[in-house]
Formats: C-alpha cells, structure tokens, sequence
C-alpha cells in the first residue's frame, strides 16, 4: 500500500528527503527498508565525523615547548637568565584562551622571541582534559598565589618568583602585540 506522503515510499523515507542530496533522495524509493537504515547510518557518521573535525581544539600549548612545573621553570630562568610566562588558561573549554592560543602562541614569531627570551610555564584548569591530581594541586596553588580571578591571565614572573607584569584576557595584535608587553615590562 502506498504511503500518502510519497507514492510507492513512506513516511519515513519522505523525513529524510531534507537531509541528503536529491540525487539520493530520488534513489530512496528503490531500497529496500534495511538498505535505508544503513544509508542513513553512514551519513549520520560522516556528518558527525566532519562536525567534530572542524570543531577540533587546536592542541595544547604545554605540548609545544610549554612546561607545567612552575619551580623547574624558575630554576630555568635563573639558570638562562630569562623571564617566566605563566599562561592560566582553560585549555579546553575557555574560548579567549583557546582564541589566545591559536592567534599568538602557535605562531612562529612568538616561538621564536619565547625560545629566546622566556621560559613558558603553561597552568591549566580544562574541564574535560585529565590532569594528575598533582599538576591539579600545583595550578590551583598558583591560582591562590597570583590572585587569578579569571582566564585567560598572562603573568611575567623573574626568576626568584616576583611578579613583573600581569595581563587578563585576550591580548588583541597577534605576536607583536605579546613581545611589546615582554619588551615593555622589562
């Protein structure tokens, strides 16, 4: 018996018309009810598989010459006579930190001046990242430290721990805006 959506399909069939190209919605009638599911199945998981690889988070920057030992990273500076960046972020769910991460950070000519100047120091509170309950204890001290109120907060330290400059939210003007501050603070 024919459905009075759509001769010879159903009500079913006639849902899914939005969803797919017309030139697979006219091929619909021709399968049979199985063959339908595992159409939509598929196109289900690549719509899902391309949304997800789209909205990807850029990676972390601890993964790229970032470090998360706050007392390692002074040692550091004292040892190479630099400054230390510490980046209170939340990696994975803040969308200025993440903004601030792609925009500046992952650039070449902040890793260029960084690798030259500073020792980065990467305090991170995600919501979904797993963090060792250690690192979690170390951020959260460093948050109570600094007076942290917000992400994401960029602050310079020297190389005994005294705060030289502090800067909360996004930072506009790319790298060149960041090195200025370096520069400035010093």
């Amino acid at each position: 018996r024919a459905s009075k959506f759509r001769p010879g399909g159903s009500a079913g069939t006639r849902r899914y018309q939005v969803l797919i190209p017309s030139i697979c919605a006219s091929k619909l009638n021709s399968f049979r009810a199985g063959e339908h599911y595992k159409v939509m199945r598929i196109i289900s998981l690549f719509t899902a598989f391309a949304f997800f690889s789209l909205v990807s988070l850029p990676s972390s920057p601890a993964s790229e010459g970032w470090q998360t030992d706050y007392s390692a990273a002074l040692a550091e500076a004292g040892k190479e006579q630099k400054l230390v960046l510490l980046d209170f972020t939340g990696s994975d769910w803040c969308g200025w930190c993440i903004k601030l991460s792609k925009d500046i950070f992952s650039q070449p000519e902040f890793k260029e001046f960084a690798a030259k100047n500073l020792v980065l120091v990467e305090v991170d509170f995600p919501a979904r990242k797993p963090l060792a309950d250690e690192v979690k204890a170390r951020n959260s001290a460093l948050a109570a430290k600094f007076g942290v109120e917000g992400f994401p907060t960029l602050i310079l330290v020297d190389a005994s721990g005294k705060e030289v400059a502090r800067h909360v939210g996004y930072l506009p003007g790319g790298p060149g805006s960041l090195v200025k501050w370096v520069e400035t603070a010093r």
